[in-house]
């Protein structure tokens, strides 16, 4: 069963949060594949913007079930770093 944002939300730690993925989810490969993990819970695509100001962010519709994941343009590491912060 796909695991839902709301599945996510009251994690309460980084730990339990990285449990309940890792549960619902036992075949992940290393490194994670974050784009693809991304779209199991609705996050309906991921755009990179290009500036100096802005990291990432959520947006999600009024009934935050389905979203999009802003993030900056930049290094891959820093980038994944912003994508999977968001998914948290």
């Amino acid at each position: 069963m796909p695991i839902s944002r709301m599945d996510l939300l009251d994690a309460g730690s980084r730990e339990a949060l990285v449990n309940r993925i890792l549960q619902a989810e036992p075949n992940l490969s290393v490194p994670v594949p974050i784009q693809e993990l991304c779209a199991r819970p609705g996050i309906l695509r991921i755009e990179y913007l290009d500036t100096d100001k802005f990291e990432g962010g959520l947006v999600t519709d009024a009934k935050r079930y389905d979203g999009v994941i802003l993030a900056k343009r930049g290094g891959e590491p820093r980038r994944r770093f912003t994508i999977a912060y968001e998914l948290g």
